[in-house]
């Protein structure tokens, strides 16, 4: 089995039916689908210089803009109605995505948000973004956010925004070890391998093809091992991110045992499919 573990219903992603085309032409089994960073426009796309590929700290760069542009068009403000286009596609095509729920940690009654959306969605997994929503991983709500994932045994898909931040998520792992942590892009690789420990709730979403490069790739299988990383495609933020991709895997120099747990196994065991 193949999954995209990241992509946005967005740019490219705004119709179902092109989404599950695009699966169907790449041999892509289920798609995981969270909102866009703004409202949805089909104009949404995020090209990255590929010369920025090896570069561990660019992607700390790129989240100082990304908050900047969301910021000034309060993409936030739409965050209900966007989790509600994504539940929109899921109901149509529900064997074939997957929603995760795209929340903010310092909402009024966040708890109770998560419960009834929970409960009336039955989501696959939690998503949260410093850089749109400026939470702190050491937080009460966060502590809270992932009792509740490893309560109803749900993956939290996080992207950190800063070098602090990030280690912030190893004694929040540390303490909810029967919660799953997906790192998007394998941001802070190289300051969690230092200070990771034992711990095995902490994976790493390897998107978008312009910005993970081979070296960190390798880098991230060799500190963690393949069954701790996460295919996916951040699709419609670069282009061609989920061909590129799904080709670099399936042609890296690993056993295909390895790469068919990047390309779905790992995923398909945090989500019980």
């Amino acid at each position: 089995m193949i999954i995209d573990g990241h992509s946005h219903a967005c740019g490219e992603f705004s119709d179902p039916d092109k989404i599950i085309a695009l699966m169907d032409k790449f041999g892509i089994d289920k798609t995981i689908l969270c909102p866009g960073l703004r409202k949805n426009t089909k104009k949404d796309r995020f090209p990255t210089p590929s010369w920025l590929m090896n570069k561990k700290n660019t992607i700390f760069f790129l989240n100082k803009i990304i908050r900047m542009a969301n910021y000034i068009t309060e993409s936030s403000g739409a965050l209900d109605e966007r989790n509600k286009l994504v539940h929109h596609f899921i109901k149509k095509y529900p064997n074939r995505l997957i929603q995760f729920y795209w929340t903010n940690p310092l909402r009024e009654n966040i708890m109770d948000e998560l419960n009834e959306k929970y409960s009336a969605w039955k989501f696959g997994g939690i998503k949260l973004h410093q850089c749109a929503e400026a939470f702190k991983n050491d937080s009460i709500q966060m502590d809270q956010i992932a009792s509740f994932a490893g309560q109803k045994k749900l993956p939290i898909f996080i992207h950190p925004y800063s070098k602090n931040e990030v280690k912030k998520i190893i004694p929040l792992a540390e303490k909810h070890r029967n919660t799953n942590f997906i790192i998007a892009h394998l941001i802070g690789l190289e300051l969690i391998h230092k200070s990771i420990g034992n711990l095995q709730n902490i994976f790493f979403d390897i998107s978008p093809y312009y910005l993970t490069s081979k070296k960190r790739i390798r880098l991230a299988i060799e500190y963690f091992g393949a069954e701790h990383l996460i295919f996916g495609s951040d699709t419609p933020y670069g282009k061609k991110c989920l061909e590129r991709n799904l080709k670099r895997i399936k042609d890296f120099p690993i056993p295909e045992s390895q790469k068919k747990m990047i390309l779905g196994n790992n995923l398909q065991h945090l989500l019980r499919l």
